[in-house]
């Protein structure tokens, strides 16, 4: 959504702060989860993420997002993937979305979907109203039904082949792969974009994109991440005054060291990372009456 071609100025980054907010507040549960690593069916509860934000809109300081350790394990046992194409979802409608959505997730997977039952997918998943007639909500849902076509997420039939009678104003309808998974199966990956926290951080102390590449290679990303976030913190806290020869020197003789084990941020690092946790727990935390 915030990427090299698009728009990157405050609303952006307010309206994906805001998606984050909320995607940490979903819990998952299930009552039969089948566990890859213990092999077992299980009852499992978890949440996505956790997250840490600065709080000033101007700070350079990176987002800290941190996976739910379960939902990581899970995913990280299957290794497995699913590449989101957010361009079409977009052009969709949002019942026909919620179709795109669940389509993707069965047909990425297998050569036809399983027989749904038309009010259930009408009323449950695509959100119409339930006091709406069943010949009403086979005109709205065979409108989402022509968008998948037209897209080929299904593969085309007429409407007549697609409902089949289960009795008096009772529908079923399965749907066929169609050949946008095909296509998406045999395309090359897309290249993986450059701007992630770590080398916007890393410009902002002033590197440039070779330089950010010798780094990469020399010191592993998570002591990057907090040297450099040790670095924008100091030229913020006391400007360039601070810093002996550059921000740039500053980092890298950081790195060195601390890949040695002969350094550790300084106490005041830690000191202002506790009173921004004090600050935003002020703010978050609801007033007591």
């Amino acid at each position: 959504m915030i990427d090299q071609r698009a728009s990157r100025g405050g609303e952006q980054y307010r309206l994906f702060e805001k998606a984050i907010e909320r995607l940490s507040q979903v819990t998952y549960l299930n009552d039969r989860f089948y566990d890859p690593i213990r092999k077992e069916h299980r009852k499992v509860g978890f949440g996505f993420l956790s997250y840490s934000l600065p709080l000033d809109s101007e700070s350079c300081r990176a987002w800290h997002i941190a996976w739910d350790p379960i939902f990581y394990d899970i995913v990280r046992a299957t290794g497995g993937s699913f590449r989101f194409d957010l361009a079409t979802y977009r052009d969709l409608d949002p019942a026909s979305r919620r179709l795109f959505l669940l389509l993707s997730k069965i047909l990425s997977r297998r050569d036809s979907s399983p027989r749904f039952d038309v009010r259930h997918l009408t009323v449950n998943v695509l959100g119409f109203s339930p006091t709406l007639a069943m010949r009403n909500l086979k005109v709205k849902l065979w409108r989402c039904v022509e968008r998948m076509m037209e897209v080929e997420v299904i593969r085309s039939a007429s409407k007549e082949s697609l409902f089949c009678k289960a009795g008096p104003g009772e529908y079923s309808i399965v749907f066929q792969q169609g050949d946008y998974f095909k296509r998406r199966n045999t395309s090359r990956p897309p290249a993986p974009l450059d701007e992630t926290a770590i080398h916007d951080g890393l410009r902002s102390v002033g590197f440039d994109d070779r330089g950010i590449c010798r780094l990469m290679r020399r010191f592993s990303p998570p002591l990057i991440r907090l040297w450099t976030d040790v670095t924008l913190l100091a030229m913020e806290r006391d400007g360039r005054a601070f810093i002996k020869k550059s921000p740039q020197a500053y980092l890298v003789d950081n790195l060195k060291n601390a890949t040695k084990g002969m350094r550790t941020p300084p106490d005041w690092y830690h000191e202002q990372r506790r009173a921004e946790r004090r600050v935003r727990a002020k703010v978050t935390l609801p007033a007591v009456p």
